[in-house]
């Protein structure tokens, strides 16, 4: 017995306690009551750190943190008694059903991120988010544990400089490597080191030695994950690589943002635009450019008295379409039109479009509208040099068409890039959605 819980099973060990199930006699129920190692007990330092770890995760309240219930001592025992989650940790999960489907992990992913969430915005880093510490219900609910190496940001700096290496070496982050002071921007590190190891089946950087682990930690880019499983997006990809960019001001800045970086790669039931919607938005396109255009001659010709040159002209057309298309599609994957017609471009399998697939885009499908938007400005009095420009917007526009309908639905640009143009929401949700709304507001 530890006060009123009568200790039942050893269920862990680490390096400043020891884990038992236990039951709570007072109140029936099942515990987690884990107690300062022995050795440790007389070490001022270390049993602060111990009673940190309860008062963090005690003042935390989130469906994916494990709840404190108790702390205090018996006798010669430090102990606290926390929520017992009946589950596998994530390792222990790969290890008996395999690596998850893109779906799932995202799901799993999305809740670690958010638990975490909540304990930054009360100023504690965990430090220790690995597989092992990550637990997994059987109804599929994430309970972030073990915080034995918490650190309140606003800690006593004393206390700080006796924080030395601390962590597990394969799920550490450079600036734990170095011994440097960490935020929370350390624990999102470590979760996409942890992603990333729930994704490919083993930890990213294993290491032969703990020089060689905390040399890779420090120096070596995440290896590519698509290249172990190419079946996954390479948005995915990127957002374990920004997570686990050696300098910390280039992660993101937040879990929260976090969440909406792997939210945005989660995959979707995609509904392709039909080519009367496409065809609307490159209209409205076209009328917003021409309406910029004759703004800026305008504007050009108040100021110096002259209609705005030929030469200038081009120039000037160029810069809006490159502007109102492509450079729209790949900042913000949607152009005006369509934007207004709640359409955007999202990869074939309806996650996160890649960049370098939406610059390909643009150059694919720029020629043609190039062609057009040089042309255009000099109506009336075309030339050779028009006419050929309308031309090649023309055979653009056709082909567009032929492969459309040949590709059932995709254009020569969509097949090559592997992107599609898609509804943001369907028709029926969106109106289910404003249906809805307007009730609310009613």
């Amino acid at each position: 017995m530890l006060a009123h819980y009568r200790i039942e099973e050893m269920v862990g060990e680490g390096a400043m306690g020891t884990v038992y199930r236990a039951r709570d006699e007072g109140l029936d129920r099942t515990v987690a009551v884990k107690v300062l190692r022995p050795a440790v007990g007389g070490m001022t330092v270390r049993v602060d750190r111990f009673f940190r770890e309860a008062r963090a995760a005690a003042r935390v309240s989130h469906p994916n943190l494990t709840h404190v219930y108790f702390v205090g001592g018996d006798g010669s025992y430090r102990f606290f008694a926390m929520e017992y989650v009946h589950g596998k940790d994530l390792s222990e999960l790969v290890e008996s059903e395999g690596r998850p489907e893109l779906e799932r992990a995202i799901d799993l992913l999305v809740q670690a991120a958010s638990g975490l969430a909540a304990a930054h915005e009360v100023g504690i880093v965990h430090r220790d988010v690995k597989p092992s510490n990550i637990l997994v219900r059987p109804n599929g609910t994430v309970k972030i544990t073990d915080f034995g190496l918490s650190k309140s940001v606003d800690a006593d700096v004393k206390l700080s400089q006796d924080d030395t290496v601390i962590g597990t070496p394969i799920y550490m982050s450079p600036e734990q490597c170095r011994s440097r002071d960490v935020d929370a921007r350390t624990d999102i590190y470590c979760l996409g080191l942890t992603a990333w190891a729930l994704l490919v089946g083993r930890p990213p950087f294993p290491g032969p030695s703990l020089g060689d682990v905390l040399h890779d930690q420090i120096n070596t880019p995440l290896p590519s994950l698509v290249e172990e499983r190419p079946e996954l997006p390479r948005a995915l990809e990127r957002v374990l690589q920004k997570m686990c960019a050696k300098d910390a001001s280039k992660r993101p800045a937040s879990m929260h943002e976090v969440v909406e970086l792997l939210e945005a790669c989660r995959p979707r039931a995609v509904h392709a635009a039909p080519i009367v919607a496409r065809g609307v938005a490159i209209a409205f396109d076209f009328i917003a450019a021409f309406v910029a255009f004759g703004a800026i001659a305008f504007l050009i010709q108040g100021v110096s008295g002259q209609p705005l040159p030929g030469g200038l002209a081009l120039v000037v057309s160029a810069v809006i379409f490159l502007a109102f298309t492509v450079l729209a599609e790949v900042r913000h994957h949607v152009t005006i039109g369509k934007w207004f017609l709640n359409l955007e471009v999202r990869a074939a399998d309806g996650s996160e479009p890649a960049r370098k697939a939406l610059w390909l885009r643009g150059l694919l499908r720029f020629p043609g509208v190039f062609g057009w938007a040089l042309a255009l400005p000099l109506i009336p009095g075309l030339g050779l040099l028009d006419l050929a420009f309308l031309g090649l917007g023309l055979v653009a526009i056709v082909g567009g068409l032929v492969s459309f309908y040949v590709a059932k639905g995709r254009t020569l640009s969509d097949l090559l890039t592997k992107t599609r143009v898609v509804y943001r929401m369907p028709p029926d949700e969106r109106h289910a959605a404003s249906t809805e709304a307007a009730g609310d507001a009613s």
